[in-house]
């Protein structure tokens, strides 16, 4: 179920929020590949970033929410990436998702925790541009409210597509 927070598993909304960008990415003309990590077996970390090597993408996006048992006050979006051509990705995603974040209900708590280099091992492989972005805390009961509130996902979505783009253009 990945982190949970109130009752939430990080899953079920990683999923949701995979789907709207991958509809939100494809109404712009990209190619999408979700990879199925919700099976009958547990998919590793390790073998969710072998799976990206095996479709050798431009770009591989992992989704997540973020999770901290012991401060229900942390808040924010962060993309993390591992090598100097996915931090420029880090920082156009980071930067959207974070305007994006001004918008929606508790905005004058919205945190930018930046773009960090990682050893995930979904940001490591060098073959492509990779990133994992944590849309916000579940243990954070506003945030939480806003990450499971599906009126919100294109929302994200978008914000995501656009760093993708001014990854894509060179801004």
């Amino acid at each position: 179920p990945g982190n949970t927070g109130g009752g939430v598993n990080e899953a079920d909304i990683n999923l949701r929020h995979a789907q709207a960008l991958k509809k939100e990415l494809e109404s712009r003309g990209a190619e999408v590949t979700l990879l199925e990590t919700r099976g009958s077996s547990y998919v590793s970390v390790t073998q969710r970033a072998e799976m990206g090597v095996e479709e050798m993408p431009h770009l591989y996006i992992a989704v997540h929410q973020n999770s901290v048992s012991n401060n229900t006050s942390a808040r924010g979006v962060e993309t993390y990436y591992n090598t100097p051509y996915s931090q420029r990705l880090a920082q156009y995603i980071n930067d959207e998702m974070y305007q994006a974040y001004l918008t929606l209900p508790y905005s004058s708590g919205a945190k930018d925790r930046g773009a960090k280099f990682s050893e995930f091992a979904v940001t490591r492989p060098k073959q492509y541009a990779s990133v994992l972005i944590e849309y916000g805390f579940l243990t954070n009961a506003e945030e939480r409210e806003i990450l499971t509130n599906s009126q919100y996902d294109s929302t994200f979505a978008e914000a995501v597509a656009d760093g993708i783009e001014k990854f894509f253009s060179g801004r």
